[in-house]
C-alpha cells in the first residue's frame, strides 16, 4: 500500500492543481520549485554520501567519527539550502520581469517564493536524518516519514477543495506536512542513536 500512496502523491496533485487553480498559479509554483531545485545542486549528493559514510563509520563503531560526520552534514545542509533560499528570495523580488511574470501575478510569486525559501532550510536540515537512517539501514522508518508527507499533501488537497482556499495555503500545508515527516525521521534518529547530538 505504501508504494501506491506515494505514486498517487506524485500524480494526483498535478492534475488537480492545474484544474483547480489554473495554469498561471501552477506555473508560478513550478517555476519557483524548478529554480530552487536547480540551485540546490549541492544538496543532491548529500544523502547518498552521508548514507555511505554513516554505514562505514557505524560498522567501525566510531561514535566520535559519526558525530563529526553528522556535524559536517548539518553545516553542508545549511549552506546547500540556505544559499539557494536566499537567491530564490532575491530573484522573486528583484527579477520577476526577467522571468516574464505578469505584473498582476508578481505579488503571488513573491509570496510563493517566500514560503518555498522558508521551507527549504528546515527540509534540507531534516534530510540529514534521512541519510543517517539509510546509513544504518532503517528503510522502514524512512517510508513512514514519506507516507506522512504524502498523506499531508492529500490533506492539503482536501482542505483546498472543502474550504476553497488559496493556492498559497495548499503550498504551505504541503510543506508543513513534509517538515513533519522530517521531524519523524529526526525523532527516530534520536531514539536509535541516543548518544548522537543533532
Amino acid at each position: 500500500p505504501e508504494i501506491y500512496t506515494l505514486s498517487l502523491h506524485d500524480a494526483l496533485p498535478i492534475s488537480f492543481l492545474l484544474r483547480h487553480f489554473g495554469k498561471t498559479q501552477y506555473g508560478l509554483y513550478f517555476t519557483l520549485t524548478g529554480l530552487l531545485t536547480l540551485l540546490q545542486f549541492l544538496n543532491a549528493g548529500l544523502i547518498i554520501a552521508l548514507m555511505k559514510y554513516v554505514a562505514e563509520v557505524n560498522a567501525r563503531g566510531d561514535e566520535a567519527g559519526l558525530q563529526a560526520l553528522v556535524g559536517n552534514a548539518y553545516t553542508m545542509s545549511i549552506v546547500a539550502n540556505g544559499f539557494p533560499a536566499l537567491i530564490l528570495l532575491l530573484v522573486s523580488v528583484r527579477a520577476p520581469s526577467l522571468l516574464n511574470i505578469p505584473k498582476a501575478d508578481r505579488h503571488q510569486f513573491v509570496l510563493l517564493a517566500t514560503v518555498l525559501a522558508c521551507a527549504a532550510i528546515p527540509q534540507g536540515l531534516l534530510q540529514v536524518s534521512r541519510g543517517l537512517l539509510l546509513g544504518i539501514q532503517r528503510f522502514d522508518l524512512q517510508v513512514k516519514a514519506d507516507l506522512c508527507g504524502a498523506y499531508g499533501i492529500f490533506l492539503a488537497l482536501g482542505v483546498t477543495i472543502v474550504f476553497h482556499t488559496s493556492f498559497l495555503l495548499y503550498v504551505m500545508l504541503s510543506h508543513i506536512s513534509i517538515v513533519i515527516g522530517g521531524l519523524i525521521l529526526l525523532h527516530s534518529c534520536r531514539r536509535l542513536l541516543p548518544g548522537l547530538v543533532h
